[in-house]
């Protein structure tokens, strides 16, 4: 690890300089909350810089208030201000700056998985990117790889998290991928989630098309997702033969046009249960039914 000098500024030049390019203005009246953290300075003096007309929101951190009922952990909080200010777009970080949820004028809530369909369509239809696949997550909505697929590319799954989300983007020698969360990474431009790269970018994207955001990123109907957290001994995990038996048959399975994931949390002591499909009362069937087997195995 190297400290590099004057890495503030170097930033936002590279970034100014990137899109710069793509002739950003103030035609938007775009909403932004900095979650009180790390983005509060830095995209104010880059928004103004590239002349989007911008409101900001929770971009006064006192130390304790970061992510605190606000950024992209809470996204109703922009959703009601763009209402608000009738404003054109949206955009929530989190605290650190990595991740990036959005919004559309009429306040709907647009997640990783949309931001990526948009990205992807785009760099298809523009050719100003080639790609030939995408990563998401074993989390990723059905949706989502479903769309994927119907533009001519590849949709693959990696495990929950970023790194591995670039681990798979360097090893299928992908340039787009990310998580629902907001991680989104574009390998040309860096190897991890910009949230205001990818915020700015998707504004230059609605300015070439000249079209409403409820309409650019309404791409395809998102799965409904029932998802159930069953607590569980992490020292019993390696030694249950059932549970590990249940996690391995329904991984990423498909099940009655429903899929499936069955998974042991990296970070808690339970079983993460995932069942998504077009039907709401048939996942809620299924998922009942896993949930179950589950419990019985415990």
């Amino acid at each position: 690890i190297k400290k590099i000098k004057n890495s503030y500024t170097i930033y936002i030049k590279k970034i100014i300089s990137i899109l710069k390019k793509k002739k950003l203005s103030s035609k938007l009246k775009v909403v932004v909350d900095c979650a009180n953290g790390s983005t509060y300075k830095i995209s104010k003096y880059v928004f103004s810089n590239l002349k989007v007309k911008c409101f900001f929101i929770k971009n006064k951190p006192n130390g304790r208030n970061i992510n605190y009922k606000c950024g992209s952990l809470y996204p109703n909080v922009l959703s009601e201000e763009v209402k608000k200010r009738s404003a054109d777009f949206g955009i929530s970080f989190d605290g650190d700056g990595d991740r990036v949820i959005c919004c559309d004028e009429q306040g709907k809530i647009i997640d990783g998985d949309k931001i990526i369909a948009c990205l992807a369509k785009y760099f298809v239809n523009t050719k100003s990117l080639k790609i030939n696949s995408v990563i998401g997550t074993l989390m990723s909505n059905r949706g989502l790889e479903l769309y994927i697929k119907s533009i001519g590319l590849k949709f693959y799954r990696a495990k929950v998290g970023d790194k591995f989300v670039y681990e798979l983007i360097k090893k299928k020698k992908c340039l787009l991928g990310g998580e629902q969360s907001g991680h989104i990474i574009l390998k040309n431009y860096g190897p991890s989630g910009d949230g205001l790269f990818i915020g700015l970018y998707l504004i230059k994207i609605i300015l070439d098309y000249g079209e409403k955001a409820s309409k650019l990123f309404n791409l395809y109907n998102s799965h409904f997702q029932i998802q159930k957290n069953i607590i569980f001994k992490d020292s019993n995990y390696k030694k249950n033969i059932k549970i590990r038996a249940l996690s391995k048959s329904y991984n990423n399975k498909i099940v009655n046009n429903s899929r499936v994931l069955v998974r042991k949390s990296g970070t808690e002591p339970m079983i993460r249960l995932l069942v998504e499909g077009k039907k709401i009362n048939e996942i809620k069937l299924l998922s009942q039914k896993i949930e179950k087997e589950i419990k019985k195995s415990i």
